[in-house]
């Protein structure tokens, strides 16, 4: 079982605290997202790098829209080589609409983005047999089914979020944060990678929501905005509870779903830090 904190803040001292609580509490892996506002993942990356010897690297994930694949090659590539093969490249279809408009991008729809996404992860993929990392482990992640589907087919992980943005716009989407839900988005995977003949990619999981409680009700309660409460008490996105509940939680997760690894956000990390202490 491993565990990630994906950064919120990518300024360097953010990045510097984020690390330094990995390391003493045993997270494995510090992930950057892709978004336009945030600090840009690959130099977040390279930074944490040269703070660690030992921490795990990721994109979660980067947003193909943002990148022509040979250029996204030279940057993988390039950070996977400073971290000497710790880098994991994760990748996704897009789901914001607003940036693609902001960066004056087209947003197709869904199924255009899915169907676009496997075209353009073999060019990445091309390129990087190319520069000599053809090793270099690809994470697919997201939610909907086309993706989901490639994820099985293709990738060396497949990461889970539970949700989407409705049309592309700032609305969650979120009915398969339950554990019914999400149990019918993993089956997308494993039967993906039957039908292509390989063993089921590990899977990963994208936890919305951290908090160490003694009344999970009322925590889920005053959380609760775009997703209702009695969702986040019936979701494996959401860890609200005492440590051994949330314990609990996480190997029902494990047995139930075949989760292998978990990622909080950085604003959470002192909770996630406890919690994966307990668990590794």
């Amino acid at each position: 079982m491993r565990f990630g904190v994906s950064l919120l803040d990518g300024s360097p001292g953010a990045v510097r605290e984020a690390v330094a609580k990995a390391c003493d509490s045993r997270i494995d892996t510090v992930l950057c997202a892709d978004h336009l506002g945030m600090a840009s993942p690959f130099s977040t990356l390279a930074y944490a790098a040269a703070l660690d010897e030992n921490v795990g690297l990721a994109t979660f994930v980067v947003n193909q829209d943002f990148w022509n694949p040979v250029l996204l090659a030279r940057e993988a590539a390039s950070l996977a080589a400073i971290s000497k093969g710790r880098f994991t490249l994760g990748v996704g279809a897009g789901h914001m609409a607003h940036e693609n408009e902001r960066a004056g991008l087209p947003f197709d729809e869904n199924p255009v983005r899915a169907a676009k996404l496997g075209r353009w992860l073999s060019a990445v993929r091309a390129e990087l047999a190319v520069l000599g990392h053809s090793d270099l482990p690809i994470l697919v992640g997201g939610n909907g089914r086309s993706v989901l589907t490639l994820g099985g087919e293709i990738a060396d992980v497949v990461g889970l979020v539970g949700f989407t943005h409705v049309e592309g716009g700032a609305e969650v989407d979120g009915r398969w944060f339950s554990w019914s839900g999400i149990r019918s988005r993993v089956k997308i995977v494993r039967d993906a990678a039957v039908a292509a003949g390989r063993p089921v990619p590990p899977l990963n999981s994208l936890i919305q929501g951290v908090v160490i409680t003694d009344d999970r009700a009322v925590t889920a309660s005053r959380m609760a905005r775009s997703v209702p409460a009695a969702a986040m008490l019936d979701s494996p996105f959401f860890l609200l509870g005492t440590e051994d509940e949330i314990v609990a939680q996480i190997h029902r997760a494990e047995t139930e779903l075949g989760f292998s690894s978990f990622v909080a956000f950085s604003p959470v990390i002192d909770a996630w830090a406890r919690i994966a202490t307990r668990l590794r």
